[in-house]
């Protein structure tokens, strides 16, 4: 079952790569290379966490506010985790981006996949940017970004 799982979890990232590069040529907006992330936790007296998150991903900016999203990152338990889903930031406030990501996650618990909806504010400045998550309660984390294509 894990090797199927994994060939699954390889399925799903190539489709949205496809699908990234695909409308990258139809002539919409960007393509990003997404870092993994430098995490901070809230209760880090009970456990001791990773806060060192190496991974790679791609987000494609489409119109309308909406991003989709996938990649792959070393997690806060020191397992392996796979992403995919979107953002939507509405707001824009003197240049930084505020909304939310709804992503599939693997790796946090015994379930395949599971649905999260986290609140995100993002920065771009040319060809670099920054994302900034927050699970409340929990953790926060910082991701950087660099612009692959403006299409």
């Amino acid at each position: 079952m894990p090797a199927l799982f994994r060939s699954f979890q390889t399925s799903i990232m190539t489709s949205l790569l496809a699908f990234t590069c695909n409308a990258a040529q139809a002539g919409d907006d960007s393509l990003w290379l997404t870092s993994g992330l430098r995490s901070w936790h809230t209760n880090q007296d009970q456990r001791k966490y990773r806060e060192n998150n190496d991974g790679i991903g791609l987000s494609y900016e489409m119109p309308y506010d909406v991003n989709m999203v996938a990649g792959t990152f070393m997690n806060s338990d020191n397992r392996r985790s796979n992403y995919f889903g979107a953002s939507y930031q509405p707001v824009d406030i003197l240049g930084v981006r505020l909304g939310v990501m709804g992503a599939l996650f693997s790796g946090y618990t015994s379930a395949n996949f599971e649905a999260t909806l986290i609140p995100m504010a993002s920065y771009e400045y040319k060809r670099v940017g920054v994302n900034l998550f927050w699970v409340p309660s929990k953790v926060t984390g910082l991701q950087l970004k660099f612009k692959l294509a403006d299409v």
